[in-house]
């Protein structure tokens, strides 16, 4: 008697069934992709916060040490110069353990806020003679100088002169500087205020 073998059909998926999974995978391969993208973005919205707050921290530090630096007597007159876009002040420091005395300034540009700070002076004089070209033109500032970029994320500036005498920029007692740091959306800087007091430094 001759063997009977039964024949199964292979059956293997439907149309509809594979069009059904490919929709399943693509839902899923774009969920995926929208949180990967969410994370990326997150993360680079941290590290340019963190870029900020080292900058400005930086900045807040320099504009600090500078201002108790400031040389406030007699022979300088107008301690401070204020420009549209700057402010100016005479340094004292050393250099190879002598005194000396250097020009400061701080300048905001469409790149950044700028530090200005010329060579060392031989002599409290030429510091003294330099400096009255720079008191009366300000915004002219002094051409001798190290321009080095400290923030690029602060935009503009604003600088008012702090008195202990009402109406008055003498005697300085310190700066008021505020800044503003650059935004998404044009025309919405966030502003940091900052005082700083002047060392008298003579």
């Amino acid at each position: 008697m001759a063997a009977r073998f039964k024949q199964t059909k292979a059956r293997g998926f439907t149309l509809i069934e594979m069009m059904v999974a490919l929709v399943i995978m693509a839902l899923i391969g774009l969920m995926a992709w929208r949180g990967l993208d969410g994370l990326v973005r997150g993360k680079e919205v941290l590290e340019s916060h963190a870029e900020q707050q080292r900058d400005l921290q930086y900045a807040l530090t320099l504009l600090d040490r500078d201002c108790l630096s400031m040389v406030i007597d007699d022979q300088v007159g107008q301690p401070v110069a204020l420009g549209s876009r700057s402010v100016w002040w005479l340094r004292n420091t050393t250099n190879g353990g002598m005194p000396a005395w250097q020009i400061i300034g701080y300048r905001s540009q469409s790149d950044g806020l700028y530090r200005a700070i010329s060579s060392a002076f031989p002599t409290k004089e030429k510091a003294l003679e330099a400096w009255k070209g720079v008191a009366t033109a300000a915004d002219g500032g002094y051409s001798q100088v190290d321009l080095q970029l400290i923030s690029k994320q602060i935009v503009r500036q604003d600088t008012t002169v702090l008195s202990n005498v009402p109406n008055s920029a003498l005697p300085v007692k310190g700066l008021k500087v505020l800044w503003f740091l650059a935004s998404n959306q044009p025309g919405n800087e966030q502003p940091v205020t900052r005082i700083c007091l002047a060392g008298g430094a003579r």
